[in-house]
């Protein structure tokens, strides 16, 4: 090429944005190592990551390195604001994971790493974004195994713990020997089979014959990718005749199992604060119900638990728990609405004794929003009771409920009749059509309200 030409390809590339110089790199540096001589590689290579370079401001709020290389890991870390479930990592541990091992691997390799993850970005290429973050998760597994120490990470750094360290070890294994394998350790379980003939279950079944820590790590990873976690413990059944929970309980798989009941444990810590809020979507608590029921339900189906192992006992405690939490969640629900719609026993000329409204007084709105959050979960969570052992707690809560909304517009149409209403008549219709809505139905609530207005 001469310089003319070169000077006016130099000038066209300098002005091309840096998401397209980005995405050019790759391809002249394929076309250099093939051996091409007609261009000036070096030289244009070299323009374009400047280009890149000024949207260096830019690159910095895209998903960094580090992010990349803990990706696979992502489903296991929590915030130790909450008791952690077991196999789970403190996520604050990660900066110093991270600081030790960017600090170890050699300088120019990691700057490699780094260009080729911050050309990806801009590219919107996540297929090499997702390799860089493997790459240096190879460059780990190899300084520990040079080390022959899978507890380095805290002799770097002290603030990682010995059994922190060996854990991230055994995670980088299990996640670099998948990715051999070509098989994912961050994926839903039921997107692939967790049959006997499964890839993975195979790939579990090697991992526990070489190390059963490896095999605990993969099977969490997957429970938590997974919509359905109790799906993994079908794993266990490819292991000896006979596994069950007394077995799996001697061994580093009893993670896996105390993980799946401390998960339904922790679902009954979470509807219990939610409920004694007040302050909830009621079709939402009832939908926790319902993910408590399937995770409850489906530990039992897969049946590798014997009639007193440790795994089943806990169970018990748990279920013993959750009957007492919904129980009280109906008592709540009665209380809510009978102290937000106050009926006075009053004698009314030509009806005699009749449960009236407080229509004298204003409606405590904060009351009534709690008393229709607990209606609205009593009608959400009528399918889903019988399943988690409280349907004759919720039967009778509803009926309590239903009877009340009755006697608060059978006063309220009886005072409409007698034109009596009171200072705040208007108000508790509003909100006895409201109750009705949640409680009945919104036909009832309009029939309600046609009541009203003849």
């Amino acid at each position: 090429m001469n310089q003319d030409k070169k000077i006016l390809l130099l000038g066209l590339l300098a002005r091309l944005p840096a998401n397209i110089s980005a995405a050019l790199i790759p391809e002249f540096e394929t076309m250099r190592a093939g051996g091409a001589k007609h261009l000036p590689f070096d030289e244009i290579i070299e323009l374009l990551e400047k280009n890149c370079v000024v949207q260096e401001a830019e690159v910095k709020y895209q998903p960094s390195l580090s992010r990349a290389f803990f990706e696979p890991f992502e489903a296991l870390f929590e915030n130790a604001d909450t008791k952690l479930l077991p196999g789970s990592i403190d996520r604050k541990i990660l900066a110093n994971i991270w600081d030790a091992i960017s600090g170890k691997i050699a300088p120019l390799r990691f700057k490699e790493i780094e260009t080729k993850h911050s050309n990806a970005i801009l590219r919107n290429d996540l297929t090499s974004r997702s390799q860089c973050g493997a790459m240096v998760r190879d460059e780990c597994l190899k300084l520990q195994e040079v080390a022959d120490d899978p507890e380095i990470l805290s002799e770097w750094d002290s603030a990682i713990s010995r059994v922190q360290s060996a854990r991230f070890y055994n995670l980088l294994k299990v996640e670099n020997k998948a990715r051999e394998q070509h098989l994912c350790v961050d994926l839903d379980l039921d997107v692939e089979t967790s049959s006997p003939e499964s890839v993975y279950t195979d790939f579990f079944k090697a991992l526990e014959d070489e190390n059963v820590n490896w095999a605990a790590d993969f099977a969490l990873l997957l429970m938590a990718n997974s919509a359905k976690p109790w799906h993994v413990m079908r794993f266990f059944k490819s292991l000896a005749k006979g596994t069950n929970d007394r077995k799996l309980s001697l061994t580093a798989l009893n993670t896996v199992g105390e993980r799946l009941l401390a998960t339904l444990d922790r679902m009954l810590d979470e509807i219990n604060a939610q409920k004694s809020t007040g302050d909830f979507d009621g079709v939402e608590l009832a939908a926790r119900i319902e993910e408590y029921n399937k995770l409850n339900h489906g530990l039992e189906r897969e049946e590798i638990m014997a009639r007193d192992g440790p795994w089943r006992n806990k169970l018990k405690v748990i279920r013993g728990k959750a009957g007492k939490l919904f129980a009280d969640c109906c008592e709540n629900a009665e209380t809510a609405v009978i102290a937000a719609y106050v009926l006075d026993r009053t004698k009314v000329k030509g009806a005699g004794t009749m449960d009236i409204p407080r229509t004298s007084s204003e409606p405590n709105m904060a009351k009534v929003q709690t008393a229709l959050n607990f209606a609205s979960f009593i009608t959400a969570v009528r399918l889903f009771a019988p399943l988690a052992g409280f349907s004759g707690a919720h039967e009778k809560t509803y009926k309590v409920i239903l009877r009340h909304s009755d006697l608060v517009r059978n006063g309220l149409i009886t005072l409409k009749q007698l034109e009596d209403g009171g200072k705040f008549y208007d108000q508790w219709v509003d909100i006895a059509e409201q109750l009705t809505a949640e409680i009945d139905d919104k036909d009832a609530a309009k029939s309600f309200r046609r009541q009203i207005a003849a």
